[in-house]
């Protein structure tokens, strides 16, 4: 019977609300990966193990168990007794992710020197049973399938003589995949992405920036698990998806403090990839993070970038360690308060600084480059003005060089000078001597000819001013329209950059050879970074 006016019942809460909020909350079937681990971390978990067959995914970790009382009061859903300034799952929801990804859950666990239980979950029949009460609904019947009913038949602990433990930790097995979650679970570079972005994994040992940001980790007691992952018979430890080779040689690591008046936030790890965009795309830009775990995408933040090519120069983390920043249930942001809206003004004041050192790292990295490519053509100059002699016209020809280089040279003294005077003034002294041989040799006096002569042996004999005048210029090669755009700040969708490709190749490559066409590119991406 419905309840009565002002009353409320176990009649009034339909069956209907199981699929609505797994449905709503995980809308990726990889997600219940995500709880699991989740919980395995909150359980103090030393390291993780997922292993997928053709009809089972388990997870499974070494943390502290669940006793009977413990493991009764997982199966309740929308109800947690963990402390939510703690922990980022705190709902109670998240054991019911793998609802619409298998027909039958297993949980076996186990604390130290305790007893073993099993928690099932009969999801395939719950989902039958739906089906036939909206059967049901569409012939004009009464609901009669309420949530206590329906769980109450599907939902069970029970002491386990399966021996799935054998210290301590808890083994997740979601048995009888429905087909779309199998063929999702099956790929092995999709699902090792997922748990790359959203779990707390350690960093690769040949990572050259991993000793630092580690040790900052420690710093801040922020912890990293590491996870083995088996899909069928491929075994391997995942790690975060930083490499070296998705930097630039001169690419930095810098950490800042995230934080207005009175609060603390956390702190930011970012690495920024001097004067190039980031070669893999879904690397670019910061992630949010809570107790190890993403909140969000990187494309987050970056509309707090004015010039959004800085966003895609750069990758880190933000690891927020605030208690009062509670995370909402999709993990997609964090719930609205006064705290969010302070975090959210702290994180503009952060990115408006990381574009400042962006912009800093970028004028810097192009002053060096000219610095390098000033002494190249010096060297090139100084033969050349031996091999001309006093041919006017190639000597007059060498003077409208050398004072274009002599202004590139100018336009970035200020930075240069910033970095250390020895290598731009070396390179002026370079200048000043072959302007000065050039004037001699185009004095036809005997006296000239002394001085040229002497100038020349004083070429000869020179040494190069400092270090910096053997660097080689900094490359950066651009290959298509569509990169030399991406360079510029420009988002070019994945359709619009391969028919870019095409067009290049079938009409613009009929009527100019692709190196002057790529050097073209890469001038204009250079012309564009000092606007």
């Amino acid at each position: 019977m419905p309840s009565a006016t002002g009353a409320f019942s176990k009649q009034d809460i339909g069956g209907e609300i199981l699929p609505i909020l797994t449905t709503g909350l995980y809308q990726d079937s990889l997600d219940a990966l995500r709880e699991y681990v989740q919980n395995a971390v909150d359980a103090n978990s030393k390291d993780i193990e997922i292993v997928i067959d053709p009809d089972v995914a388990s997870v499974s970790d070494t943390g502290t168990g669940m006793d009977a009382r413990t493991a009764r009061l997982a199966i309740r859903l929308g109800i947690s007794e963990k402390d939510p300034t703690k922990h980022v799952g705190f709902r109670g929801i998240g054991i019911y992710s793998g609802f619409n990804l298998c027909n039958t859950l297993e949980i076996y666990t186990k604390c130290k020197d305790g007893i073993e239980y099993m928690l099932q979950f009969r999801f395939g029949e719950i989902r039958k049973a739906l089906s036939i009460e909206a059967e049901r609904r569409r012939t004009g019947k009464p609901p009669q399938l309420f949530l206590e009913e329906l769980l109450s038949k599907n939902i069970a602990v029970t002491e386990s003589n399966q021996n799935a433990i054998e210290d301590s930790g808890t083994k997740v097995l979601m048995r009888e995949l429905v087909p779309d979650a199998y063929l999702r679970l099956q790929k092995w570079t999709t699902v090792e992405n997922y748990l790359q972005q959203v779990v707390p994994l350690p960093f690769r040992d040949e990572f050259r920036f991993k000793q630092q940001i580690e040790k900052r980790f420690r710093e801040a007691d922020y912890r990293i698990v590491p996870l083995t992952l088996q899909i069928q018979h491929q075994r391997e430890q995942i790690f975060r998806p930083y490499t070296n080779d998705i930097f630039s040689e001169e690419a930095k690591l810098k950490f800042f403090p995230i934080g207005t008046g009175s609060h603390k936030f956390g702190f930011a790890w970012v690495c920024i990839n001097d004067r190039v965009v980031l070669p893999e795309q879904g690397l670019r830009g910061m992630l949010i993070k809570k107790a190890g775990f993403s909140i969000g995408t990187r494309a987050h933040l970056e509309s707090y970038f004015k010039r959004p090519v800085f966003n895609r120069r750069v990758t880190g983390e933000v690891i927020v360690q605030h208690a009062r920043l509670l995370p909402n249930a999709a993990r997609s942001d964090f719930e609205h308060n006064s705290v969010r809206q302070s975090f959210y003004e702290a994180l503009a004041r952060f990115i408006t600084t990381l574009s400042l050192w962006g912009n800093k790292i970028q004028q810097e990295g192009k002053a060096k480059a000219v610095l390098a490519e000033v002494n190249n053509e010096m060297v090139d100059m100084e033969a050349c003005i031996l091999r001309a002699g006093r041919d006017k016209d190639e000597l007059i020809r060498l003077s409208v060089e050398l004072a274009d280089a002599e202004r590139r040279l100018k336009l970035h003294q200020d930075t240069l000078k910033t970095l250390g005077t020895e290598g731009l003034n070396g390179a002026l002294s370079r200048i000043g001597i072959c302007r000065k041989t050039i004037r001699n040799a185009l004095n036809e006096t005997n006296q000239s000819r002394r001085k040229l002569e002497a100038a020349v042996a004083k070429l000869v004999s020179a040494k190069p001013a400092s270090s910096t005048e053997t660097l080689k210029p900094i490359e950066i090669r651009i290959n298509t329209l569509a990169e030399a755009l991406d360079n510029c700040g420009v988002r070019v969708p994945d359709e619009a950059a391969t028919l870019i490709r095409r067009f290049e190749e079938e009409f613009i490559f009929t009527k100019i050879e692709p190196e002057p066409y790529k050097t073209m590119l890469t001038e204009f991406v250079a012309a564009t970074e000092d606007e």
